[in-house]
């Protein structure tokens, strides 16, 4: 019997969220994902929908400038993406208390 140990996922130095609008639609996000993987050249660690042409990704690279370059290459590749901008996440302000309604 042989065992096999898995090491952990190394965790990416670097991340950068973008707002991707391509120029066709996209049913699927991990189809997506793939292909952004593929013309990018960095893996892509976490994508969420917000239309069929419009995707919130978060790009892992090995450094801050890998992250940039990688979306320029998004940005210049016009057959696929219609828009490549920075996610420019705002945090939202907190609920007032029951006790400042008086």
């Amino acid at each position: 019997m042989a065992l096999i140990a898995c090491a952990p996922a190394a965790e990416p130095a670097a991340q950068a969220r973008i707002v991707l609008v391509t120029v066709a639609e996209w049913p699927a996000s991990a189809p997506l994902a793939d292909e952004v993987a593929r013309r990018s050249g960095v893996a892509v660690a976490r994508i969420d929908a917000i239309s069929p042409r419009t995707f919130a990704l978060t790009l892992a690279c090995a450094s801050a400038g890998e992250c940039q370059r990688a979306a320029r290459r998004l940005a210049e590749d016009t057959r696929f993406a219609r828009e490549v901008q920075p996610d420019r996440l705002r945090a939202l302000p907190p609920k007032p208390s029951p006790s400042s309604a008086l």
